[in-house]
């Protein structure tokens, strides 16, 4: 592959970091795209000194230079695993086009990850699009599109069940639409086969953050962001594939 693609891609990777988790806040809030970066606390302008991915956190010690706001910890997170499934697509692929689908594929699940954790919500845009790269997926591995309509509607169609057995069994809604919506663009991403490892992997992490109490105490009020864990799940697996 050449060197060109991959120093693009470690440099693009903080501001597509940053990016995502501007895309997923205002995705929450209803703000515009194309609005400029401001201090939620303050308002205030950024800079593009502040702007800079993970220099800029570290340095203002995580606070707003203006008013001293403190930023939310999930800011550098984005930032820094945005760099990580850079240089780890890096390893994976042997081609460009590979290396463009897959880390396309694991920034927009890190899109939907965030935007899950902030307000329990999977865009119809996100989802959508990561439908469309998990054809690109199927294409390049070689499974076809045919091959990526049915994991998209296993996957669919195994979270609508389990979205309808809950709501019969517990008489309230435990899965969104956007997590069926979720899982059809795993499905089609990522195959038939391995759905499976996904579901084992998101239910487990699931499971143990409920039980340690992440999301706060742990009760049948309390809201649980499952896409979170079918995002990264959909992730490692496709990283260990």
């Amino acid at each position: 592959m050449d060197d060109l693609w991959l120093w693009l891609a470690v440099l693009l990777a903080g501001p597509v970091g940053s990016f995502l988790a501007v895309w997923a806040e205002r995705s929450c809030d209803g703000r515009s795209l194309s609005a400029p970066s401001a201090c939620t606390g303050c308002g205030r302008r950024l800079a593009a000194r502040d702007l800079i991915p993970v220099v800029s956190f570290l340095l203002r010690r995580r606070r707003c230079r203006y008013c001293g706001a403190a930023l939310p910890w999930r800011l550098l997170a984005a930032e820094v695993l945005a760099i990580a499934a850079a240089l780890a697509a890096i390893v994976v692929t042997e081609t460009w086009p590979g290396l463009a689908l897959t880390l396309g594929y694991l920034w927009l699940l890190l899109a939907l990850g965030v935007t899950d954790l902030i307000c329990l919500r999977l865009p119809d845009v996100m989802t959508g699009l990561l439908f469309a790269l998990g054809l690109g997926l199927a294409w390049l591995d070689g499974r076809g599109p045919g091959n990526a309509l049915v994991g998209g509607a296993i996957g669919a169609v195994t979270l609508l069940a389990l979205r309808w057995g809950y709501q019969g069994l517990r008489g309230r809604e435990g899965l969104g639409l956007g997590d069926v919506k979720l899982a059809a663009g795993i499905g089609a991403g990522l195959g038939v086969l391995a759905l499976p490892w996904v579901g084992l992997l998101a239910s487990l992490a699931g499971l143990a953050a409920a039980a340690l109490g992440v999301f706060g105490r742990a009760n049948r009020d309390t809201p649980l962001p499952f896409g979170v864990f079918l995002c990264a799940a959909a992730g490692l697996v496709l990283l260990w594939r």
